[in-house]
């Protein structure tokens, strides 16, 4: 592992530039051109989003089809609803995630208003399979964009929604939401601290938020019909297990011995029965030895919960507690920051992450989030995110990979890592690289 002083390697001058212009607003969308009294009135087309980048994208790429559409935008649900009412919105295109409510909420309201029912949203977000579900939900969603897109399929979109307008059935209330019933067997008195789905309050903020708190008690992931459970002690991860006992030992490389194996059966009943990890289970009957138990549970813990980065939508709470239950029994919390761990979990991700965003041709450009640069300074790397780190500036994603030696899939994936716990955002190269 390294821990690399990045300030000498990286070009952080042209990064904290490309930074910085969006920050300040240097991509605010040009005045339109003006169209001829002659020319057909154009569509207003009404995006909304808490990006600056990206409403600049879009901005820039309708303002180039001047005499077919007109853009006005809005940085979050509440300024979006706002402009909605106007009586000249077209088209409205709608981030799923926003500052003050999330892309559902915002179609429940304009389903609910007369003025706005119908006019038809094109909903962009990261996660495909979300947004195709939301699809099904919401009648006034008949179209569905996944981040990051090219400005063609930008306005390929845009102008297939205007030519099938017309058609668009009358809207209907959202269609009722099943309840997860993974949670029955659960207390109904347990203490819920906090608690969301991950397209809206994202998997690492969940984790930072227990850390930041020093919180005691089990974060529980419903990815499946046995949740995946995450116990910290004082805002420290201790252990990453679940009921399921073929998921958490999947593609172990463990072998166990002739005297592990007669306690094996008793260990897997155990496991299904409590979540303790069969490795504890061994310990407490003496044929494993207590040294390397810690490794053992950390690494299968850090495997189960690589399967969560990628997963579609799914829901998750704290629950606080007092003391943790004697599932973990000797474990020791990991010696590593809350960063180092999540990214031990994603470097286990394997091709999901090909398939988990729409890369496109590899053209955009990673620039550092707002504490990103910050934070990378405080995480022990391995050789192949040093090497990607030490290439980051103003070129591509496809420039880096061949810069730093690597090929493009495993840039994609470490990325894809950085990505997830916020250290960078990736955009196409027009909205961060100006005309000349």
């Amino acid at each position: 592992m390294h821990r690399v002083n990045y300030a000498q390697k990286v070009d952080q001058s042209k990064s904290c530039a490309l930074q910085k212009q969006i920050e300040t607003n240097q991509f605010e969308r040009k005045q339109l051109p003006v169209i001829f009294l002659n020319s057909p009135m154009p569509h207003k087309i009404l995006a909304i989003d808490d990006s600056i980048a990206l409403r600049a994208f879009i901005s820039k790429t309708i303002a180039q089809s001047p005499n077919e559409f007109t853009v006005v935008t809005a940085k979050d649900g509440k300024e979006g609803l706002e402009l909605s009412v106007s009586g000249d919105i077209d088209v409205i295109l709608l981030d799923f995630i926003l500052p003050d409510m999330d892309g559902e909420a915002v179609c429940e309201q304009l389903i609910a208003n007369p003025l706005t029912a119908f006019i038809p949203v094109i909903m962009m977000s990261s996660s495909v399979g979300d947004i195709k579900r939301l699809e099904t939900i919401y009648s006034n969603i008949v179209k569905a964009l996944a981040k990051p897109f090219t400005s063609e399929l930008l306005m390929q979109t845009i102008r297939y929604v205007m030519r099938s307008r017309d058609d668009v059935p009358a809207p209907l209330a959202p269609t009722a939401k099943s309840k997860p019933t993974r949670r029955e067997n659960l207390s109904t008195d347990r203490k819920i601290v906090f608690g969301g789905r991950n397209d809206f309050f994202p998997l690492y903020r969940a984790f930072t938020s227990a850390q930041h708190a020093d919180m005691t008690g089990i974060l529980w992931l419903y990815l499946d019909e046995a949740p995946i459970q995450c116990l910290f002690r004082n805002g420290s991860p201790l252990i990453v297990t679940t009921k399921d006992v073929d998921a958490y030992l999947a593609n172990s490389s463990y072998h166990f011995s002739e005297s592990e194996k007669l306690k094996l059966d008793a260990a897997i009943l155990n496991q299904n029965d409590t979540a303790m990890p069969v490795f504890v289970s061994l310990v407490n009957e003496g044929v494993l030895n207590e040294l390397i138990v810690d490794q053992l549970c950390h690494e299968h813990g850090a495997r189960l919960l690589s399967h969560a980065w990628t997963a579609g939508r799914f829901e998750f709470e704290f629950e606080a507690m007092d003391q943790l239950p004697g599932i973990s029994g000797p474990l020791k919390p990991l010696n590593a920051s809350i960063d180092e761990w999540m990214l031990e979990s994603l470097r286990h991700v394997g091709e999901e992450t090909l398939s988990a965003i729409a890369w496109g041709d590899l053209g955009g450009i990673p620039i550092y989030t707002r504490d990103g640069y910050e934070r990378i300074q405080q995480i022990a790397v391995n050789e192949d995110e040093a090497k990607f780190l030490s290439n980051v500036g103003d070129i591509t994603l496809s420039e880096m990979s061949k810069l730093a030696n690597l090929t493009e899939e495993q840039a994609q994936q470490i990325l894809y890592r950085f990505l997830c716990l916020n250290i960078f955002e990736y955009w196409p190269t027009a909205i961060l690289r100006r005309e000349t």
